[in-house]
C-alpha cells in the first residue's frame, strides 16, 4: 500500500493528550518543481497544566490537509526537551535607544506584559507582572513563573513577542501649587 502524493498540500501534526488536542506544526506544501516528496518541519509541543494528571500517554497525529484519505509516511521524528518554567525573560534592546538595555520608565515594576501564544491557539498566551527590571542587561524579573516561551532562536516561525499591557505613569510637577 503505497502512500498518496501530498503534493501542494500541507500536513498538519497535533498532539492528543489529556483529552485536549494542540495543533504542532502545520508543515508546507511540497513544490511542484521538486520531485522529492519528502518536506521538512519543526514544532514546539507546550505542555501546561491541563495534561498535568491525565493519562500518561500522548499521541502525535497526522493529516493531510483537506484530504482524509492520503497516507503521511515519517522519518526521523526527534522530541527534545527545551525547559520549563522561568521567572525572567531578556529583552533585546530598542534599536532607536541610545542605552544598552530595556527603558525600566516603560517596563517598571508593577506593570503587566503579554507573552504571546507559540502557536494558533490563544489559550497558550500568557499574561504575568514585572517584579524588577534590570535596564543595563535587559532582564526582566517576573513575579510568578511562567512557561518558558519559546524564541525566534527555538523556531523562527513560532516565536513569541512580548507585549507590554500596562505602563508605569510618575507624574510630578515643576513646583507645587499654593495654598490659595
Amino acid at each position: 500500500d503505497s502512500p498518496t502524493n501530498t503534493a501542494a498540500r500541507e500536513v498538519q501534526f497535533s498532539l492528543e493528550a489529556g483529552g485536549s488536542t494542540s495543533v504542532v506544526a502545520t508543515c508546507p506544501p511540497i513544490s511542484s518543481a521538486d520531485n522529492n516528496t519528502w518536506v521538512h518541519c519543526t514544532g514546539n509541543i507546550l505542555l501546561t497544566e491541563e495534561h498535568e494528571g491525565t493519562d500518561s500517554s500522548a499521541r502525535l497525529t497526522t493529516r493531510v490537509l483537506g484530504d482524509d484519505t492520503s497516507v503521511v509516511d515519517l522519518m526521523d521524528v526527534s522530541l527534545n526537551y527545551s525547559g520549563g518554567r522561568v521567572t525572567q525573560l531578556t529583552l533585546e534592546a530598542d534599536p532607536s535607544s541610545s542605552s544598552a538595555g530595556v527603558s525600566s520608565e516603560c517596563w517598571g515594576e508593577g506593570a503587566e506584559v503579554l507573552i504571546t501564544s507559540h502557536t494558533i491557539q490563544h489559550e497558550s498566551a500568557q499574561v504575568a507582572i514585572i517584579q524588577s527590571v534590570d535596564s543595563n542587561t535587559g532582564i526582566i524579573t517576573l513575579e510568578d513563573t511562567i512557561y518558558r516561551p519559546i524564541t525566534v532562536d527555538d523556531d523562527y516561525q513560532t516565536g513569541v513577542e512580548v507585549a507590554l499591557l500596562t505602563r508605569n505613569i510618575r507624574l510630578t510637577s515643576a513646583e507645587d501649587d499654593s495654598e490659595d
